[in-house]
């Protein structure tokens, strides 16, 4: 079973308020075909299970 699809408030958050590699994780999901999106997803779910929660809590929106 595949982990959910980070949300775009999810990945802005990560350019926003990341590290390196975090913010270097969003640009590489965001380029990424349909196939590696799913891995990075499953793969990372730890990162951009984080960064949905600091979207919300910032009032980060899609």
């Amino acid at each position: 079973m595949s982990t959910p699809s980070p949300s775009g408030a999810a990945l802005h958050a990560m350019e926003l308020f990341g590290g390196s590699f975090v913010k270097a994780l969003a640009d590489c999901y965001c380029v990424a075909d349909a196939a590696n999106k799913r891995k990075l997803a499953d793969t990372f779910a730890e990162y951009f299970e984080r960064y949905e929660v600091i979207a919300k809590q910032k009032g980060i929106e899609a």
